[in-house]
């Protein structure tokens, strides 16, 4: 340990075919930011940098580790609920944060930018913020006790309460900006969400036929791409309708769930990130960039909407939406 600020990823299963580039984006902030990764996977085809931390676990041990530091009984029957749990990871996993004075977490279907180029735009420690993001795949917290525990505030809407959260099988989003953001301003937390116009990172939304941004988009916006340098970091490139070229520093992009094709050689300094794949270099969009992902939206609208669902998942889903709206007010 050498930074101030560990980000925390426990993943299991089978990683995004893009993760070497997650963990060379994760070396480009080797001197602000620490990163532990729990997992059960073998990590020997992977190149690991040396502010990457790999703790192997079974999913069954990490269940057995969450479930005790309640008095009741949690559910936690598949990894991807642990989304839910991440407000809880200062306090659940307090031992791997031991010594830093910032914890968070993280996604891994994230490329990294320079982060600590962020940190300073935000005058991260100058401010003293107690949260930093407040979006469910990345955030960073104050690690002392009043931060760690703020997600156990007593909530008069159960979707809100983590003893409900934790108790039940179903996604509630917890992490996200209208459930445990609120918790934190209620309870008067020094907070930057990062929700500028537009923001400084680039989530992408998952439905889209190109790169979409599911917050703060841009007007005009043709079509956009990514390069990523391992030396400068990471740019968002947006076309515009004239053809016109704009280029933006990206904190991240987050490209929730799109599985792309790998195409770039590792050594290749700089790569150019397309809906679709990752190629070597920084080259000119192809017309058949733009049509194969087209392909993806409709691989991606055929898996949505022909999921069968139980009854008790369609009634969570109609009361979570309600939940939602609910919210707006507080955002």
């Amino acid at each position: 340990m050498k930074n101030q600020i560990a980000l925390l990823l426990p993943y299991f299963g089978k990683f995004p075919s893009y993760f070497q580039l997650w963990l060379d984006s994760a070396e480009l902030n080797k001197n602000s930011i620490d990163y532990i990764l729990v997992t059960d996977q073998d990590m020997e085809e992977y190149r690991i940098p040396g502010n990457v931390t790999v703790v192997k676990s079974s999913f069954g041990d990490l269940k057995n580790h969450i479930s005790n530091q309640y008095n009741f009984n949690i559910s936690l029957d598949k990894p991807y609920k642990l989304c839910d749990y991440k407000p809880a990871y200062g306090e659940i996993f307090k031992e791997l944060f031991y010594g830093y004075n910032y914890w968070g977490f993280c996604d891994p279907d994230v490329i990294w930018g320079n982060i600590n180029f962020f940190l300073q735009k935000y005058k991260f420690f100058e401010k003293d913020y107690d949260k930093f993001g407040c979006l469910g795949h990345f955030q960073i917290l104050k690690n002392n006790e009043r931060v760690i525990t703020a997600y156990r505030h007593y909530d008069n809407e159960r979707m809100r309460d983590y003893r409900y959260v934790f108790s039940h099988p179903y996604n509630f989003a917890f992490d996200e900006q209208f459930s445990f953001n609120i918790i934190a301003k209620k309870q008067n937390l020094i907070i930057n969400d990062l929700m500028d116009n537009p923001t400084p990172f680039a989530d992408i939304k998952s439905n889209s036929l190109n790169f979409q941004r599911a917050y703060g988009e841009f007007k005009n916006v043709r079509y956009r791409y990514f390069i990523y340098n391992k030396h400068r970091g990471l740019r968002e490139i947006i076309v515009r309708d004239d053809l016109s070229k704009i280029s933006y520093q990206c904190m991240y992009v987050h490209f929730q769930k799109r599985k792309m094709k790998i195409y770039a050689e590792e050594a290749e300094a700089s790569k150019a990130i397309f809906p679709n794949e990752i190629v070597n270099g920084d080259i000119y969009i192809k017309k058949s960039n733009i049509l194969q992902s087209n392909i993806y939206s409709l691989e991606k609208w055929l898996a949505l909407h022909t999921k069968k669902e139980s009854l008790n998942s369609i009634k969570h889903k109609i009361e979570f939406k309600k939940f939602v709206a609910r919210q707006k007010s507080f955002l």
